[in-house]
């Protein structure tokens, strides 16, 4: 093989050089290798300690930054609400059709005023039972549930342009009032649904004029911080501080109760909205005052000694109309209220139109139950009326309803409907509220003329 490539001259040198070369090559890649794993290590521990230290995070720096920034809450609001609740917050999606309850509307007026922050966050974290409304905390952290509750509040909701005129105390009492009485005193203070029917006796319904004729500020300080024996009431004087306490309870005469913390003198609710005057010598009757609907039953008129349930003979000539008392009227008080009466001058109305009516325009106030809790019920002073009360049942007939609805109420925000409906209109709304919510046994038929 002369002349071959393996006999070319200096072949052994070719060789030995390469090979010399080759392992220079391999002893410095073994040399970056090793280097590059020792950056790697010094890399992973320079990040943790720029983790945990926050590396050139300036004082003031926003927390929970796996949820900040707009666009973040926007992309988790689209992505865990917005199938129910509508990319607008208007819960108008496909999927609304096929749930009872609907999903709430965010936009609404009710919403706003209905919808705090703390209930919320609540509903975020632990859903809503009885609706499709489901728990998150096992998928979202607090922080983002947070994120997500302000978020929806500030391009959703109609809040009030200022809450300044609410004092620090009620803020903090109506957190204390979310984690610890809302379940059994409702969210809006008349007594959850389970609790009704669950115990005995039911919690108390702030909103019943029984209560707000009660419950001065020192009792339901002591119920709260010692309970109440025989009830379901729990003393709270060692979950609670004597702040919290305070704060929960202006909290609940506050938003409930129609009382401003800041003009509170610690009397009963009913006591303060509508003040006696106790120089008036008139009786009841006379005076346009109503027991037990504008006023406590104990301004009534004290019936005569004998007298048992019957109410006393009439002392006016102008007023000598016999009546029967009112079923479960009180002993010991006199009044005289004929619950037969008709609408005056004979007027019928339609009641189906009337039911569609109230449920259009009046449960707003006065509730889908004639209670007077509807959504708006808890920012009127004086409170819409309770037509389901013992009270209001002995004295609301169909003349004095049908006045009402026609000339409103004066000092509350109940309207004049006579301005806006006809004389047939208002008469079928009459019958309906007295049917549906004063009557709903059908006693206190009309009196039928004698032949």
């Amino acid at each position: 093989m002369a002349g071959s490539f393996w006999e070319l001259p200096g072949r052994s040198r070719l060789i030995g050089t390469v090979n010399w070369n080759s392992q220079k090559v391999f002893r410095f890649m073994k040399i970056c290798k090793m280097w590059s794993k020792m950056l790697a290590v010094t890399g992973i521990i320079f990040l943790g300690v720029v983790t945990q230290v926050g590396f050139a995070a300036p004082a003031g720096a926003v927390s929970g930054k796996a949820a900040s920034g707009k666009k973040d809450v926007a992309a988790l609001y689209l992505k865990n609400c917005s199938i129910c609740h509508g990319d607008k917050g208007d819960a108008n999606t496909r999927a609304q059709s096929g749930m009872f309850p609907k999903p709430r509307d965010f936009t609404t007026a009710e919403a706003a005023i209905e919808l705090t922050r703390e209930r919320m966050i609540k509903s975020v974290t632990e859903g809503r039972p009885g609706t499709a409304m489901v728990s998150h905390k096992k998928k979202l952290t607090a922080q983002q549930i947070e994120d997500l509750v302000d978020y929806i509040r500030a391009n959703f909701m109609r809040l009030p342009v200022s809450e300044a005129g609410v004092p620090p105390a009620v803020s903090l009492g109506e957190k204390v009032y979310t984690q610890n009485c809302s379940v059994c005193h409702g969210d809006n203070g008349n007594t959850a649904f389970w609790a009704k029917n669950g115990l005995n006796p039911p919690p108390r319904d702030f909103t019943s004029p029984e209560a707000q004729s009660v419950l001065t500020r020192e009792r339901m300080v002591h119920s709260v911080t010692n309970g109440r024996p025989g009830t379901g009431m729990m003393p709270f004087k060692k979950r609670l501080s004597k702040e919290e306490i305070a704060a929960v309870v202006d909290f609940i005469r506050f938003k409930f109760m129609g009382v401003d913390p800041q003009h509170d003198t610690g009397a009963a609710p009913l006591a303060q909205n509508k003040p006696l005057t106790p120089a008036a010598p008139e009786t009841p009757a006379h005076s346009g005052v109503i027991p037990g609907v504008d006023a406590p039953l104990s301004t009534a008129r004290p019936a005569p000694k004998g007298a048992g349930p019957h109410p006393a003979a009439p002392e006016s000539p102008a007023a000598q109309t016999p009546s029967a008392p009112a079923p479960g009227a009180g002993m010991g008080h006199s009044i005289n209220v004929d619950m037969s009466l008709p609408v005056p001058g004979g007027l019928k109305g339609d009641i189906e139109w009337a039911r569609k009516f109230y449920m259009a325009n009046c449960y707003v106030c006065h509730g889908v139950t004639g209670q007077g809790d509807g959504p708006r019920a808890y920012f009127n002073i004086p409170r819409p009326r309770n037509f389901t009360s013992d009270e209001a049942r002995q004295v609301l007939n169909r003349p004095r309803i049908f006045n009402s609805i026609t000339h409103g109420r004066v000092r509350t925000v109940m309207p004049a409907w006579g301005k806006v409906l006809n004389e047939e209109q208002i008469a079928g709304l009459t019958e309906f509220v007295f049917q549906t919510f004063i009557r709903p046994d059908g006693t206190g038929g009309e009196k039928k003329k004698a032949p």
